[in-house]
Order: structure tokens, then C-alpha cells, then sequence
């Protein structure tokens, strides 16, 4: 699933050089809604403009990854964070190798794996 903001108005700098947007005189406060990847492209990405409306896209880490009115390539990318063993060792093979682990190779394996890079 896809989270997403979505604004309606006039967008401006705050103060605080924080991005908003006033809708009937008032400060817009974004409404909240969940898209699947289907959803998300035919409801939101390819109508959003035509319908007004600004929109910040969060992946399943809550990252934001997509923006009709901000340059999401200059946001900072934050890594994702391993969640167990399996993980940080994927990661680990990946650098050492620049190939992705299999998918049938446990911790052991890639223990295994790993120390013999070094």
C-alpha cells in the first residue's frame, strides 16, 4: 500500500520555510489516503494535476518517494534499516559482490559467503 498526502490550493512558504498551501483563506491540512500500486498510478499519478491536487507519495519504510510539486530527488534518501540477520548479511553480499544473495541462502551460507570475500 501506498500512502499519501494530498493537499488542495494555492501552495507557499511558511515562516519556517516549510512547504503548506491555503485553501479558502485557511491553511490546507492534508487529508490521508491508502492506494495499492494499481490505484496509485491510474488514481492519483496520471490525474492528480488535473484535478488540483498536490500529492507527497510514502513507500512502506514512510519515505517519500514521489511528489507532483516538490523534487523528490533532492530529499534525503534515508536507508533502510535491516530488520535481522538475514538482512544485514544480504546487504553485506551485496556490497562485497555487487550480486543479489539467493533467495534459498540462509545466514549460514552467507557467513560462509562473505568470509571468504575477505
Amino acid at each position: 500500500m501506498i500512502k499519501c498526502q494530498i493537499f488542495r490550493g494555492t501552495k507557499f512558504t511558511d515562516e519556517n520555510g516549510k512547504t503548506k498551501f491555503m485553501n479558502n483563506g485557511k491553511v490546507e491540512q492534508p487529508s490521508i489516503d491508502y492506494f495499492d500500486e494499481v490505484g496509485f498510478e491510474k488514481n492519483i499519478k496520471k490525474n492528480a494535476g488535473l484535478q488540483g491536487l498536490k500529492i507527497d507519495a510514502f513507500d512502506k519504510d514512510g519515505n517519500i518517494y514521489w511528489s507532483n510539486y516538490q523534487d523528490v530527488s533532492k530529499l534525503e534518501k534515508v536507508e533502510p534499516k535491516a530488520d535481522n540477520e538475514l538482512e544485514i548479511l544480504r546487504k553485506k553480499y551485496f556490497e562485497l559482490s555487487g550480486e543479489e544473495a539467493k533467495g534459498n541462502w540462509g545466514v549460514k551460507k552467507l557467513t560462509e559467503l562473505i568470509t571468504n570475500f575477505k
